[in-house]
């Protein structure tokens, strides 16, 4: 071991690992992101030739609790919007291209743990569930004939994990990135028409954090501080 991993664990181990007064039991977290997710996808055991690509945009707003010290569980709500393109060859009648467009609207609890703090930034891993209702419009094209039109009302679940870093400018708020995956199972029907389906994505986020109820200002002195001798 050199003496440059010395120091490294030396000063991971120096770090103060105490929550600060915005992660302590009894504080309030709210959140406002905007998230992007991309999935491309082949599926053989549907026809060798289905290829399936889509894209979404989400806002998410949340408000959290901390039932314990850097522990937060709340309530959270997306509305999201998006697009994919499916194709695939019809032996009859040629390939086919749907192209769908779907707004949906989702309750997003979640459970957000961070796991250590310096200075001013913060990491924590979030863990969520989603159950949520949409609309979606597919086009279709089959072959050379006229697009058609189908209209789908949609009920999905599921749920996802996550990975962040926050930067606190002030006390209060704090700018928040994160990365996770998310899996859901969408059921949908038009008509007579019936389809459930199985996807899991990739996805970004950014946005503000807000922290409220135990700052206060005899408390941003660092434990470090020594007292004072009378």
């Amino acid at each position: 071991m050199n003496k440059i991993q010395i120091v490294i664990i030396f000063l991971m181990i120096s770090i103060p690992w105490g929550a600060r007064c915005q992660l302590e039991k009894g504080s309030y977290l709210g959140s406002a992101s905007a998230g992007l997710s991309f999935q491309s996808n082949h599926d053989p055991s549907v026809d060798n030739s289905y290829k399936n690509s889509s894209f979404s945009f989400t806002l998410n707003n949340s408000v959290g609790f901390f039932v314990a010290n850097r522990l937060a569980v709340g309530p959270g709500f997306d509305i999201s919007t998006g697009y994919s393109a499916v194709s695939y060859e019809n032996n009859s009648q040629g390939t086919v291209n749907d192209h769908y467009t779907s707004y949906n609207l989702a309750f997003d609890p979640f459970v957000r743990y961070y796991f250590s703090q310096l200075k001013k930034v913060a990491f924590y891993g979030q863990f969520s569930g989603t159950i949520g209702y949409g609309q979606s419009f597919d086009y279709q094209r089959v072959g050379s004939n006229e697009a058609e039109k189908y209209n789908y009302s949609s009920f999905s679940y599921g749920c996802g994990i996550a990975f962040g870093i926050v930067y606190f400018m002030t006390r209060n708020i704090g700018i928040q990135t994160a990365l996770g995956y998310k899996v859901n199972r969408y059921e949908s029907k038009s008509g007579s028409m019936f389809d459930d389906n199985f996807t899991g994505a990739l996805y970004m986020g950014a946005g503000f954090s807000f922290y409220f109820g135990k700052c206060k200002k005899n408390e941003v002195k660092t434990s470090s501080t020594p007292e004072q001798g009378k």
